[in-house]
């Protein structure tokens, strides 16, 4: 453009580009107040432990988070960490979160769970919830809860969950002695404790229930549980859970979904009590409501209850059900700590096979049992375990022997003293590589993971337990992130294990991913990790046998198995008493069998992972008859620092199965 100013034709020719340039400042500048503007709205509104902060140490601690927006968008996670001030003893900060996703103006209840921390009731302890955006990593909101509002139970302590609309009902009965097998010191006497919840408390996740031992359905709208909380009640009841539902005059919502396949009882309909009914050693007043029923197939009368209760068991524990309601008029002002002792003890087999369905937590308070056994097996596999002591002191001796001699050779042989300052740190390296070299041809050079699934089955229910023992072979020291891909299975370190407890940073996920991040795994070491979920078991495993005594030593056992897993169970074992049978086939459907209980129960490695894990379950003598045998299915995936790894995969069935003894036989 002749006679044109340079400067105009520079703007002009500039100027779409300006533009762009200042649309995106514009968004860049309303994303900014955005932000600003929702992360000022997002607040935590409250936080406290669950279950009035009853905790039992080694067994998850619920925290229970209210958070709220009041508009925009917020992608971000919720976190717990747990820390102490005291400088003795070293407690390190242990985290957990889950995903946080809120859009509008909403209100959100998350339950979070710290796994497993045995140094939560230290003096000093405190909580810290956060909640952090997905950009940028910030701090929204933060909230401190004091670790002493916690109240620690000890293992013969019962907990009594009372699910009604009072918040202090049955408050009198708390203290009433109980008395209770704890896995590691025997039978011992312990204390009733109570609290009290509505039906939309009730977590939607089985570990939620953890620290309950009993929970009482009472005048609640048991049919309004939603789908996932109605689950995790059940699937708590499968793993040794006792659920007590109360009768009364609103007796048409025993017909609650929740309740199909889990009453032991059928109802007839309602009445009143015309006359004083004696039962557990008091008198139940005339004109009370009572639910009248006709017994379950599988259900008997709770001795002592007047003909007012009735009990079966439910997969590894138990449903009973009171005619009346304890929570209501006229009954409630009575004193009613006798229908609770009769209903917290269960039997030594039952006690024993609660505490195998939990092996979880049973790793943090007892050093024996079959999950610590179990887990033995996992770290002690070929590959796994520590080079033995003779090899790590012949290396030492040949190191310190061998020094002086070659650097004195090398020295000599090439004629030049002055290079001894070289020569020392050269031999020293060479060793350290023949050593490492060593140490990867006989240790592996690779990262090994080996998991042993145990799936506790009891009474033929088609949902079961399910215990994965997790060994992690690490070619290199440093932080490891051990995650799995099934929403719900929740992946912790085994307790007991020096070295995540003395590392911090450790963080526990409970997200898409759930498990272990950042933890301090040692060189050519095997690290413990344990996760616990449910696994459906098809139609379910069960059956019934008589056993008697044989002529030697043992016992011939006759009756049937019926598997409607739908798998044929090969190589399975059933032990009784400190003996184990001949390794015998399950195909589907019901067979009857007769089989010889006479083999001494003996432990051996064997270098078959199944067959050693096997063996390390009937090898504790769980109380009754347990019949072991193999599924010909796969876990999930495991995903080590985010990349998918192979796994060493082997999944057991350890079912328990009922079985008439002889006269005076206690196995």
């Amino acid at each position: 453009m002749r006679g044109s100013k340079p400067g105009v034709a520079l703007a002009g020719r500039w100027a779409p580009v300006a533009g762009v340039a200042m649309a995106l400042m514009a968004m860049a500048c309303l994303l900014a107040l955005a932000t600003r503007s929702y992360a000022s709205d997002v607040r935590i509104v409250s936080v406290r432990f669950g279950w009035g902060g009853y905790w039992r140490p080694g067994e998850p601690c619920p925290v229970v988070v209210d958070v709220e927006t009041r508009g925009g968008r917020l992608t971000g996670s919720l976190e717990v960490t747990a820390s102490s001030a005291e400088p003795y003893p070293p407690v390190p900060p242990v985290a957990s979160s889950q995903a946080l996703e809120m859009l509008g103006a909403t209100r959100q209840r998350r339950v979070l769970y710290m796994f497993p921390p045995l140094w939560l009731a230290y003096p000093g302890t405190t909580l810290a919830i956060a909640v952090r955006t997905k950009q940028g990593d910030r701090v929204v909101d933060r909230r401190v809860i004091s670790a002493g509002k916690l109240h620690p139970l000890r293992d013969v302590d019962a907990l009594l969950l009372v699910v009604s609309g009072d918040p202090y009902a049955l408050n009198t009965v708390a203290g009433t002695p109980v008395r209770l097998s704890a896995p590691s010191t025997g039978q011992r006497q312990g204390e009733l404790r109570v609290a009290n919840a509505t039906a939309s408390e009730l977590p939607d996740d089985v570990h939620g229930f953890q620290p309950a031992r009993l929970v009482l359905l009472a005048n609640a709208p048991i049919d309004r549980l939603a789908a996932g909380q109605a689950r995790a009640l059940a699937d708590w009841v499968l793993s040794g859970g006792t659920l007590v539902v109360a009768g009364g005059a609103e007796y048409g919502r025993l017909r609650a979904p929740v309740l199909r396949g889990l009453l032991p009882v059928l109802p007839t309909g309602a009445t009143v009590a015309r006359r004083a009914i004696p039962a557990f050693g008091m008198r139940i007043p005339p004109a009370t409501p009572v639910t009248a029923f006709r017994l379950a197939p599988n259900a008997h009368m709770v001795p002592g209850s007047g003909g007012m209760a009735a009990v079966a068991p439910v997969g590894l524990g138990r449903c009973a059900f009171l005619a009346f309601d304890p929570t209501s008029d006229p009954v409630r002002g009575l004193y009613q700590g006798r229908v609770w002792q009769a209903l917290t003890p269960l039997s030594a087999s039952e006690e024993a096979w609660r505490a195998f369905a939990r092996g979880t937590y049973l790793l943090s308070t007892a050093g024996t049992g079959p999950s610590v056994a179990l887990l033995d097996t996992v770290l002690g596999t070929g590959g796994v375990q520590l080079p033995p002591f003779w090899l790590v002191a012949l290396c030492v001796c040949l190191y310190v022997v061998v020094l002086g001699p070659v650097n004195y050779g090398l020295v000599r042989g090439l004629r030049r003293p002055e290079l001894g300052w070289f020569t020392v740190p050269a031999t020293i390296l060479v060793f350290t590589l023949g050593c490492y070299a060593a140490g990867c041809y006989t240790m592996g050079g690779r990262l090994r993971l080996i998991r042993v699934t145990v799936v506790v089955a009891g009474g033929g229910a088609r949902r079961a337990p399910a215990i994965s023992y997790v060994g992690l072979f690490a070619p290199r020291q440093g932080r490891y992130n051990l995650q799995t891909d099934r929403h719900g299975e929740y992946l912790v370190p085994a307790s007991g294990n020096p070295d995540w407890i003395q590392e911090g940073g450790l963080r526990l996920d409970v997200g898409e991913r759930p498990g272990v991040v950042n933890a301090q795994v040692s060189m050519w070491s095997g690290n413990g990790f344990v996760a616990t979920t449910m696994a459906d078991l098809g139609g379910g495993f069960g059956g019934r046998f008589s056993a008697s005594s044989a002529p030697g030593a043992g016992y011939v056992l006759r009756g049937y198995v019926l598997n409607r897993t739908g798998e044929h169970l090969k190589g399975c074992l059933a032990g009784l008493g400190g003996y184990v049978s001949n390794p015998f086939d399950i195909p589907p459907g019901r067979k009857a069998m007769v089989l010889g209980v006479s083999n001494p129960m003996r432990l051996g490695r064997s270098g078959d992972l199944f067959a050693d894990a096997r063996n390390a379950v009937l090898l504790q003598r769980l109380s009754g008859l347990a019949i072991v045998g193999p599924l010909h299915r796969k876990g999930p995936r495991l995903f080590v620092n985010g990349r998918p790894t192979p796994c060493e995969d082997v999944t057991l069935l350890a079912a328990r199965v009922p079985c008439a003894l002889p006269k005076g036989a206690t196995p």
